[in-house]
């Protein structure tokens, strides 16, 4: 009896770090850039990544600072945006395993280059609508958002 009651409290055991070990958020992360040129390049990543297979990011900004001019295509087997509502100030980028296995670790989702347009900073925030795994039922992943902010070289901080 006491045999049995062992076991099946070194099993729940084994349960429940399995799960505490695979709970881990990971962070999608737009860092705070000073600016100190007509351009300026800002990565997009995903950090702390386990088997990333998916993701669907919607960017906000000041629009009347800057404007986005160009988008490069990240980590992602595909990449693909949406600058239709760029001149009011949002982004849309989307990435995705095809053929090779899901993301680890640091996952650059893609660069936005920046033009300093206006005299003011702008905060740059993260919206996710879609971080999933690379396994065939698409689990969703559990994140934290870091938002970042573009700064001119006379903004306050």
């Amino acid at each position: 009896m006491k045999i049995g009651a062992f076991l099946f409290a070194i099993c729940l055991l084994g349960l429940s770090i399995g799960t505490v070990a695979s709970a881990g958020e990971c962070r999608v992360v737009v860092e705070d850039l000073r600016v100190t040129s007509e351009t300026v390049d800002l990565p997009v990543r995903i950090m702390d990544a386990e088997k990333i297979g998916s993701c669907d990011l919607i960017l906000t900004f000041n629009p009347s600072s800057f404007i986005v001019t160009d988008i490069t295509a990240g980590d992602f087997d595909t990449t693909i945006w949406n600058l239709e509502t760029a001149d009011s100030g949002q982004v849309r980028i989307g990435g995705f395993q095809t053929t090779s296995d899901g993301l680890d670790g640091e996952v650059l989702v893609a660069t936005i280059v920046f033009e300093h347009v206006g005299e003011d900073s702008t905060p740059i925030n993260i919206q996710v609508k879609t971080l999933k795994d690379a396994t065939p039922a698409c689990n969703p992943i559990p994140y934290t958002i870091e938002n970042g902010r573009l700064f001119t070289g006379g903004s306050d901080y």
